[in-house]
């Protein structure tokens, strides 16, 4: 994950983003949330190659305790298929980034 982290910090986007752990009010911790715009976009990681709709819970509660600020998630997984997992959650491979 810190690898990643480093990634999204120093890379060359057009508006400033910020990366950060997040963990919701109930304690469901988002591995990764970039906020841009006033917006977030939270990311789970993943070492299983193969996506499960339940990656994505964490996802699901972080969406319902910060409600319309929150654009679509990414469950992020070295496999090699992107597919949605659930509504506003789509499983990418690693190498798609």
């Amino acid at each position: 994950m810190h690898v990643i982290k480093s990634a999204l910090r120093t890379s060359h986007l057009k508006e400033q983003k910020t990366c950060q752990d997040i963990t919701t009010c109930i304690g469901t911790e988002v591995d990764i949330v970039i906020e841009t715009a006033g917006s977030l976009v939270p990311i789970e990681v993943k070492l299983s190659a193969t996506p499960k709709p339940a990656f994505a819970s964490s996802i699901k509660i972080f969406r319902e305790d910060y409600g319309d600020r929150v654009l679509p998630g990414y469950v992020v997984h070295p496999g090699d298929v992107s597919l949605p997992l659930t509504p506003g959650v789509t499983a990418l491979p690693f190498a798609e980034l």
